[in-house]
């Protein structure tokens, strides 16, 4: 966990300048997605985008599987373990996916180029 959050953090705060233009061009990019697409369109790609996380599920399903050797009260364990997950899992996509937008990671800086298989 400390790997990852030293990453995500030295990640932002190296391009702590670039935050304002991100989240301009993010907006602009939010807008012209939903005028290409129309509502109906962008819900489809949010949806799409929320299916691809789908794997994240395992970890609940792990604590809903384990209720029987959770230490007393249960369910107030349960719900911690949850919360923990959820806080953690929110924290570490949104910090990568910050990250990736302010490295430009995925988009050619010198031109396009072929993959090589």
């Amino acid at each position: 966990m400390a790997t990852h959050a030293f990453v995500i953090i030295y990640g932002i705060a190296s391009h702590a300048g670039m935050l304002p233009e991100m989240a301009t061009a993010s907006v602009a990019e939010i807008r012209s997605s939903h005028l290409e697409l129309g509502t109906f369109g962008l819900l489809v790609l949010l949806l799409r985008a929320y299916s691809l996380g789908a794997g994240t599920y395992t970890g609940i399903e792990a604590v809903s599987n384990s209720m029987r050797i959770l230490r007393e009260p249960k369910v107030q364990t349960a719900k911690r373990t949850m919360r923990y997950m959820a806080a953690s899992l929110a924290l570490t996509a949104m910090g990568l996916m910050v990250a990736y937008v302010l490295f430009q990671v995925g988009t050619s800086r010198a031109g396009p180029s072929t993959p090589r298989c």
